[in-house]
């Protein structure tokens, strides 16, 4: 019966698993060899004259170190491998003790390369922690002067900002200073021009001048007379005419009927005139 490519392909890998399997029965067998030679030099050392402690000791150690990269447990496989009784061929011994020195020659080397491997690896991998905090301080440095920049700009703004809203509430204040200046001076003047006109007005009244019947006249008070009187005591100390009759009212209010009466004289012969 002819097989099939998949039939085919599984035969092949059985005898590839089949291979693998004897060698690692020869691998044991050899193994068990080995303890036996270590555990009769145990039992008798002086009966091989040309067998020392160091040639067993090194035996053992390469035989474990083989198994052990090969990924067998020696002493799984020297307890619970049970195998027929076969004469081992010597020769074939000495070629299994030649590739498990091999073997460790070789393992030693990929140590060493290995080791040597994660130094440069290790090495690399600092400098480019090293490298990346760099970049990482320099960005941040880069970062906190820009922002430093940033701050600077804005408290320059913002202080010429409050020079000019300072600037701009002196300008109002010294505005409203100057119109309020100029409405006082207008009042004032235009106080001085009434007193003024009343005072001249007042200053061609003659008492002694005969008065035409035939006008008119505006009554005169006591009140009136005694603030012709009190107004040319004050003539020169440049009090408005506002203040000067509000100064007379007062005074007039305290002034006594004996103090009053020569201005109610004044008031009826200025009456009887008219």
């Amino acid at each position: 019966m002819e097989h099939s490519s998949d039939q085919k392909f599984i035969l092949m890998k059985t005898d590839i698993l089949k291979k693998q399997k004897e060698h690692l029965l020869n691998l044991v067998l050899n193994t068990d060899k080995i303890i036996k030679q270590a555990i009769s030099w145990v039992e008798n050392p002086s009966g091989s004259s040309n067998v020392t402690f160091k040639d067993i000791n090194k035996m053992v150690d390469d035989n474990v170190v083989f198994l052990t990269e090969k990924g067998i447990d020696f002493t799984e496989y020297s307890t619970t491998v049970s195998h027929p009784e076969s004469t081992v061929d010597t020769e074939s011994v000495k070629n299994v003790q030649t590739h498990i020195a091999d073997s460790s020659k070789t393992t030693y080397l990929n140590k060493e390369q290995s080791k040597r491997w994660t130094t440069l690896r290790r090495r690399k991998e600092k400098s480019q922690v090293a490298e990346a905090e760099e970049k990482s301080n320099q960005t941040a440095s880069a970062e906190n002067t820009f922002f430093q920049a940033v701050e600077a700009e804005n408290k320059s703004k913002t202080k010429f900002k409050n020079v000019q809203a300072d600037i701009a509430g002196s300008s109002k204040i010294t505005d409203l200073t100057k119109v309020q200046s100029k409405r006082r001076t207008s009042l004032r003047s235009s106080k001085e021009k009434s007193s003024q006109a009343i005072e001249a007005g007042n200053n061609k009244i003659d008492m002694d001048k005969t008065v035409d019947t035939n006008t008119p006249q505006s009554p005169r008070t006591a009140f009136l007379f005694f603030f012709f009187d009190f107004r040319a005591m004050k003539k020169n100390e440049g009090i408005a005419y506002r203040d000067l009759k509000k100064m007379a009212q007062e005074k007039w209010t305290f002034l006594s009927e004996e103090d009053k009466k020569p201005f109610e004289i004044k008031a009826q012969k200025y009456a009887k005139r008219s």
